[in-house]
């Protein structure tokens, strides 16, 4: 355990979270990000006399945090990416009693750091990140449809990464064009840990099976979907077999497939809150920046829909991340 003064950030163990966890005897909710980012039950005995070194106005500052995170109204996940370089997981979590304070958590390697942070420090931590100014490039960029088919766009994009790295290993042209069945394997491949591939990255944080989700007939109507709404076009089998069509990014996909192809930053984020009827509800968020714009995928209940957003459109959504309390 070490307390960082300069940053008010206490670095613990797993062990040592889950020994102030029991001694608040709190066990967490469902809205909790602990079971999901500390598996260990905290049985194991702990020295604990880093904490009890504390200042006691200090010590009372990090066990709210603690009980923030176990027992939280509203709970964000996030976890971002420089390029292919770097990685990093993230929580924050908030309870009205405390309405402007977030209780956040950073996981690096086997350290977590613990903190406390305000709306705007958080909502201004992201400006950053994602380096939003007001010269972002525009290109009215806007897809609306179902979940299903924003997952597939998003499938076929991790495609068209595959095959822009196959070209260069052989140094000829990246192919164009690319298959329900070659889209049916990135499905397949999803839950693998590689956080350089956006449907990867993004699948930890999406609360559905994909494999589930986007099986054969749905796949296929989702990419009718993207057909229609001018993302994709399809080109037809000539020996006409049934699911052998070939598929290809529109004028206006290609947009959205070289802002991908040459990612520089990317946040995925899932915002968890309680529904009036005591539900669960999830909106998971991609954003991801190119070096000139930043695009934007947000996926709600059924709903999906893609865009590219200029800044102030950008701080509206995350001051709506961290403020929709």
């Amino acid at each position: 355990m070490d307390f960082q003064a300069d940053t008010k950030t206490l670095k613990l163990s797993v062990a040592e979270i889950n020994a102030l966890r029991l001694r608040l005897k709190l066990t967490p909710n469902d809205l909790s990000m602990i079971p999901r980012l500390v598996s260990e039950d905290g049985d194991a005995i702990v020295d604990m006399q880093a904490f009890s070194n504390l200042a006691t106005d200090q010590q009372s500052i990090f066990l709210d945090l603690i009980r923030t995170l176990c027992n939280p109204e509203s709970s964000i996940l996030w976890n971002e990416t420089v390029s292919d370089l770097t990685f990093s997981r993230n929580a924050a979590a908030w309870v009205s009693a405390i309405p402007d304070r977030w209780a956040v958590i950073t996981i690096a390697g086997d350290d977590i750091w613990l903190r406390s942070r305000s709306t705007s420090e958080i909502c201004q931590s992201f400006i950053q990140f994602l380096a939003v100014h007001p010269g972002l490039a525009r290109h009215n960029f806007h897809l609306a449809g179902s979940t299903s088919a924003a997952i597939t766009s998003l499938a076929a994009l991790d495609q068209s990464m595959l095959l822009n790295l196959h070209s260069k290993l052989t140094h000829t042209k990246p192919a164009s064009t690319f298959s329900a069945k070659e889209l049916l394997k990135r499905i397949e491949e999803s839950d693998k840990e590689d956080f350089r591939w956006p449907l990867l990255f993004l699948e930890k944080l999406i609360p559905v099976n994909l494999k589930t989700l986007l099986q054969p007939s749905q796949l296929n109507t989702s990419l009718a979907e993207l057909t229609q709404a001018g993302l994709l076009v399809s080109i037809p089998d000539d020996d006409k077999k049934p699911n052998n069509d070939l598929f290809m990014f529109t004028q206006a996909g290609e947009i959205l497939e070289q802002g991908f192809l040459h990612e520089t930053a990317k946040v995925g984020i899932r915002v968890s809150s309680l529904s009036e009827n005591g539900e669960i509800i999830h909106e998971v968020l991609l954003l991801l920046r190119d070096p000139f714009s930043l695009w934007l995928m947000d996926l709600t209940g059924s709903e999906g829909a893609i865009l590219d957003l200029g800044e102030m459109e950008c701080k509206q959504i995350i001051g709506k991340i961290f403020k929709n309390i």
